[in-house]
């Protein structure tokens, strides 16, 4: 499953968007292959989620789901 894709107003706004869905779907991929067993916010940080509180609202807003 990946996350839906949307169409910035502008190129730039498009490429942001694109990289964060890249990063959270790499995310969601490690959490998945971790078992359970890594933290999600050491998994979030490792790839450039430094604020969680906002990591886990694209997160949500992306899946449908909490990381945890």
């Amino acid at each position: 499953m990946s996350c839906k894709s949307g169409s910035g107003r502008t190129w730039c706004g498009a490429r942001w968007r694109y990289l964060w869905e890249v990063r959270l779907n790499r995310v969601r991929d490690a959490i998945l292959a971790s078992g359970g067993d890594a933290q999600v916010s050491e998994i979030a940080t490792t790839w450039g989620f430094v604020h969680l509180g906002r990591f886990s609202q694209l997160y949500r807003r992306c899946f449908g789901q909490l990381p945890s």
